[in-house]
């Protein structure tokens, strides 16, 4: 089964990632990035539910509790991504 959740995620990331943006965009960007600057958010791209919380593994667990076998998007509010990937010294 879990390997049928990562071949999905791995074939269609791009959807998940474009549905995210846009319930975001429509639903919460307006009073979230007043409201909860910094706060990390998970959204279920199906039931367009958002998870706020201060560390982005609790917004995600927060979800999964409520939707184990739906897909999240994961946004950092006012951030142009949730987290930074940083190389050694290159």
């Amino acid at each position: 089964m879990e390997n049928d959740r990562t071949a999905y995620l791995l074939t269609h990331q791009d959807s998940i990632v474009s549905r995210g943006e846009e319930i975001y965009a429509r639903k919460y960007k307006n009073d979230f990035e007043s409201r909860y600057r910094g706060k990390f958010v998970a959204i279920d791209i199906d039931t367009e539910k958002a998870y706020i919380s201060d560390f982005s593994g609790d917004a995600i667990a927060a979800g999964l509790k409520d939707s184990p076998d739906d897909f999240f998007y994961l946004i950092r509010v006012g951030f142009r991504a949730a987290h930074k990937l940083r190389g050694h010294g290159r």
